[in-house]
């Protein structure tokens, strides 16, 4: 079965939740993102690519229930909307059916593509229904899921304020490298058996004016997979 265009995937889905026979039922968002289909569109082309994505979202359609919505909603995403579920638990169950429908490569020519699924489910057994807020939540669940090197994860009211002050760190952190506020510190490092200096670690270091200083790790954890890492990666050359 085809999946839905985004457009026709918010429409329904929206439909669907607020129905008054669905609400205060068990419901679940499950978003499907491919990191490493990005990488592919200068190798096989943006069609290719579209078609790769059309071709798995069509598979997740067949393997969920009749009930549940798939639709395409971004170049390297598909969403998936389950409704009436017996519980919450069911939702991660199908994140999990859907992760082994996806895990093999997909044959495109003389080619085997991995997919390299991630998988951000939340979770809507209130009385609202509100789609954007479950998208939202799954797309937070999915950047947790990255820092954490997870393939699932289910998103936590918790996880929210750590990512909302990563997106001001790394905000920032842009603009602290601009204006130089970054610096290095340089560690020796010792022959314990001739108590000579062999040579030194440079770290990286950052005070930010309302956090104090930023450990390296988490500086580098903001700034990795943005257009901040070339940047950072050339003022530490420059000055090292």
């Amino acid at each position: 079965m085809t999946a839905l265009s985004y457009q026709d995937f918010l429409q329904i889905a929206s439909r669907k939740l607020c129905d008054p026979n669905n609400l205060g039922r068990h419901n679940a968002l499950l978003l499907v993102n491919f990191e490493r289909l990005a990488e592919l569109d200068g190798v096989l082309g943006f069609n290719a690519v579209d078609a790769v994505v059309r071709q798995i979202s069509s598979q997740v359609k067949d393997a969920l229930s009749a009930e549940s919505l798939v639709g395409i909603t971004g170049r390297y995403q598909i969403c998936c909307l389950l409704v009436e579920l017996l519980s919450d638990a069911h939702a991660i169950l199908a994140a999990h059916k859907i992760l082994r429908i996806l895990m093999p490569p997909v044959v495109l020519g003389k080619r085997n593509i991995t997919l390299a699924p991630r998988i951000g489910v939340a979770l809507s057994n209130k009385s609202g229904c509100a789609l954007d807020q479950l998208l939202s939540d799954a797309s937070l669940a999915i950047h947790q899921a990255r820092l954490e090197q997870e393939s699932i994860k289910l998103f936590a009211a918790e996880t929210e304020d750590p990512f909302l002050s990563q997106i001001d760190l790394w905000s920032d952190l842009g603009s602290a490298i601009e204006a130089g506020e970054l610096h290095l510190c340089y560690q020796p490092q010792i022959n314990l058996a001739s108590g000579k200096i062999e040579s030194t670690e440079a770290l990286l270091r950052w005070h930010h004016p309302d956090h104090g200083p930023i450990r390296t790790d988490k500086l580098i954890q903001v700034a990795e997979g943005t257009a901040l890492m070339p940047k950072l990666t050339l003022w530490v050359f420059l000055r090292h």
